[in-house]
Order: C-alpha cells, then sequence, then structure tokens
C-alpha cells in the first residue's frame, strides 16, 4: 500500500535526524521503532513505552504504561526508576491522535527527559477518523500545539507543517470549507498545513 504523504513527510523528516544521545525513549513505539528510521544512530541506551497491549504489538515495551495517566498509578518502583532515568531525547510520532489527556501526556514526557533534552513529535491537523476508531481522540492547530508546550515546559526550536501542497487537493479543500460557510482567517498561511512535525527542548521541571 502506497504510503500517504503526511506519512512520506513525516518519514522524510525522520531520516533527516542524526541521533547522537546517551539514552532514548520511543513512545508509541511498538508498531514502528524509530532507531532503524533516521539518518544516524549513536545511542547508549534505547527504550521503548507503549501500552501493555499496543494496537499493533510488533515489539514488547520496555515500560508498559499509558502516557495518559500519572506513571506513579500505573508503574511499579523499578518501572519507575526506569521511566524516570532523565533521556536525552524522547520520540512521540504519530501518537498526538490517540492522546486523550494530552496535557499530562507531555506533561509526562517532561518528567522523562533531563533538562535541556529533545522532544521530537508529530501531530495531525487534517486527517480522517482511522483505526483503531474507538482510541482516535484528537486533532491540533499550530496554535494548540504551542500553547501545549508551553504549558509542559518545553520551548519549540523548530516547528514545520505537514502541507497540502496546491497540487495535492488544496483547492478542492478550500472549496469544501467555501460551500460549507465556513469562515478561515484571510491573513493566515497555515491553510495549507494538515499537520505540524516539531522538536522542542525541555526548559522548565514540572
Amino acid at each position: 500500500m502506497a504510503q500517504s504523504l503526511p506519512r512520506q513527510q513525516l518519514e522524510n523528516w525522520v531520516k533527516s535526524l542524526e541521533i547522537t544521545a546517551g539514552k532514548v525513549l520511543d513512545i508509541g513505539g511498538s508498531q514502528l521503532p524509530v532507531n532503524n528510521r533516521v539518518k544516524v544512530w549513536e545511542v547508549d541506551e534505547y527504550k521503548i513505552l507503549d501500552l501493555q497491549k499496543p494496537h499493533e504489538n510488533r515489539q514488547a515495551p520496555d515500560i508498559a504504561m499509558d502516557i495518559n495517566l500519572p506513571p506513579e498509578k500505573q508503574l511499579s518502583m523499578v518501572e519507575m526508576e526506569v521511566a524516570k532515568s532523565e533521556f536525552d531525547v524522547v520520540f512521540a510520532l504519530e501518537l498526538s491522535e490517540y492522546l486523550w489527556n494530552p496535557v499530562m501526556a507531555v506533561a509526562n514526557m517532561n518528567k522523562f527527559l533531563k533538562m535541556y533534552g529533545k522532544l521530537f513529535m508529530s501531530f495531525h491537523f487534517n486527517y480522517p477518523i482511522h483505526n483503531i476508531v474507538e482510541f482516535d481522540y484528537l486533532r491540533y492547530t499550530k496554535s494548540g500545539i504551542k500553547k501545549i508546550m508551553d504549558e509542559c515546559g518545553f520551548k519549540i526550536e523548530e516547528i514545520i507543517p505537514r502541507t497540502c501542497a496546491m497540487n495535492t487537493g488544496y483547492q478542492e479543500l478550500m472549496g469544501f470549507y467555501s460551500k460549507q460557510g465556513m469562515k478561515w482567517a484571510k491573513g493566515s498561511d497555515e491553510h495549507t498545513a494538515t499537520g505540524y512535525l516539531i522538536k522542542a527542548v525541555k526548559v522548565k521541571n514540572l
């Protein structure tokens, strides 16, 4: 099956990353671990955090928890030590739509990172409901992403739009909005965005 344009944009971004860090945490990585997808991977330790029974369990998680909930309510003392071992880098790719408690989830990411650690995360803004339907919860605007990151102690270093190019449906999308009588901000340049890819740095402990 051919990849969607948003997926192609994600993978091209991931392929450009050079990860040279001590400890890396891949949240939601059981289905498609990030370590074999980047340009450079030179790390000392790599852990996957995911649900006890991920939607597609191709690799068992090292830390089994729901990122939407406080870890202290889910993990044993030993697991807590692993989870809060101050990672240098956290990945949370194609996870955001499954977060029903995004502020708590991103706050947990803050707690897992050491100060000035990096967070790589992807978001959808325009995307149809997809499987597993009952776990597909949210979509995000650029302003919403910025607000969540700020509230959770992160500074965004880079935000890349996942674009709906002029020749891949933009005119049809804007035509749909118009026919529905929807109003859009005339001065915004974000109408071609179907989502965002971000690199953020932890600047505050929670």
